[in-house]
């Protein structure tokens, strides 16, 4: 759900804007949209023995670079419609409610010990 919220907030009220990804939350939806860091890094051609690196450096940090945004703005964005789009089209099924226990069976079971 915290990820919807972040998707929601910077691209269904509205706002016709990319997020900067200058925090943690921003970094982290970014990755999490993209499939994970490997994958991020491998959409982004970076090189396969220190992409994951660059990208884990950047969720550490808590920004990407401002340079890398500029130059793959696009690709963040497809990104992160895309996913703005499966969470809406997929809402993340409700919790199944716990059943209560009844009053006899409690005191049966109290009864019994």
């Amino acid at each position: 759900m915290r990820q919807f919220f972040l998707l929601d907030k910077f691209f269904l009220r509205g706002q016709n804007r990319l997020m900067d990804f200058q925090t943690h939350a921003e970094v982290a939806a970014l990755i999490a949209a993209a499939g994970g860091q490997t994958e991020l890094a491998r959409r982004l051609g970076f090189d396969k023995n220190t992409g994951r690196q660059r990208v884990n450096a950047w969720k550490s940090n808590g920004k990407v670079p401002p340079m890398v945004v500029r130059a793959y703005k696009p690709m963040f964005k497809r990104i992160m419609t895309r996913a703005a789009a499966a969470v809406v089209a997929d809402p993340a099924p409700s919790p199944a409610p716990s059943p209560a226990a009844s009053p006899e069976s409690s005191t049966a079971e109290m009864g019994q010990s």
